[in-house]
């Protein structure tokens, strides 16, 4: 009898959770949306892919609440998904407080306010992205899980390196971590960028007379999975033309949908043609 009343104190607690995490969460309410916990994960149906889908561009907001709940992983499903889902993990994280979670504590890149990077420094173009443990690029991320994915993208990040997610269909970009210095991206932070259509960045590479970077990139990745140290222009914001020199992996899967991810070094750019 004892654990009978125990067992339903329990899901009157978690029930009341449900209801506090939803009202917290964008997009859904209670009408349109029903969530309980599973181990360290939370599970959210919702009534119609259109809202997993605005959930799931919503992520960089989710991630710290994530991380204040102390959930691993989101788990988006929507009516007739059957076993498919997006996931929303807390090491999307793109705040230091909570990498500080997922990370080494005593990491010298776990920087509250990360300096801005030096411009077109030889100690920096001197060296090429270190990838150690990671020797076969080309083959490692190639149908690669999720947990795979992030595993990687969170070792990129330990190693101090800007680490950028882009949807190869749309160019929409999916993730940009913190390491994106201000100088390099205009004063704009890593979640600035996110749900910007990045080919209007390389819309040089369209013009007649100019070397398409862009398709080369395309061409190249889509092929092989993997291009190293790739040199390319790309107009900022500001409208400077800029040199920029990035790893570059091709993954079948990353929420739901083919994407490219870019590793840098954050003081790996220069000015080639200023707006000014």
């Amino acid at each position: 009898m004892s654990h009978l009343i125990v067992n339903t104190a329990l899901k009157i607690i978690d029930s009341h959770a449900a209801n506090l995490l939803i009202a917290q969460l964008p997009v859904v309410n209670s009408s349109n949306s029903r969530l309980y916990f599973e181990d360290n994960n939370a599970i959210l149906w919702v009534t119609s892919k259109e809202l997993a889908v605005s959930l799931k561009n919503n992520y960089i907001n989710i991630v710290s609440l994530l991380c204040d709940w102390g959930i691993r992983e989101l788990k988006i499903f929507w009516n007739g998904s059957g076993n498919r889902y997006f996931p929303i993990s807390s090491l999307l994280a793109s705040t230091s407080e909570g990498l500080a979670v997922m990370l080494d504590k005593n990491s010298v890149v776990l920087e509250k306010n990360p300096i801005n990077s030096a411009i077109n420094s030889n100690q920096e173009n001197s060296s090429s992205i270190d990838i150690s443990g990671f020797e076969l690029p080309s083959t490692y991320l190639k149908n690669a899980s999720y947990e795979i994915i992030q595993q990687f993208m969170l070792e990129m990040r330990r190693r101090g390196y800007i680490v950028t997610a882009t949807d190869m269909t749309s160019n929409t970009c999916l993730m940009v971590n913190d390491l994106q210095a201000p100088d390099r991206g205009c004063g704009w932070r890593g979640r600035d960028w996110i749900g910007l259509n990045f080919l209007m960045l390389w819309r040089d590479s369209f013009d007649t007379g100019n070397f398409n970077y862009y398709q080369q990139l395309i061409n190249v990745v889509s092929r092989d999975y993997f291009i190293s140290d790739f040199d390319y222009l790309l107009r900022a914001p500001n409208g400077d033309l800029r040199r920029y020199y990035s790893h570059y992996f091709f993954v079948d899967n990353y929420l739901d949908v083919p994407a490219r991810i870019c590793v840098s070094k954050p003081g790996n750019w220069e000015v080639v043609e200023s707006f000014n």
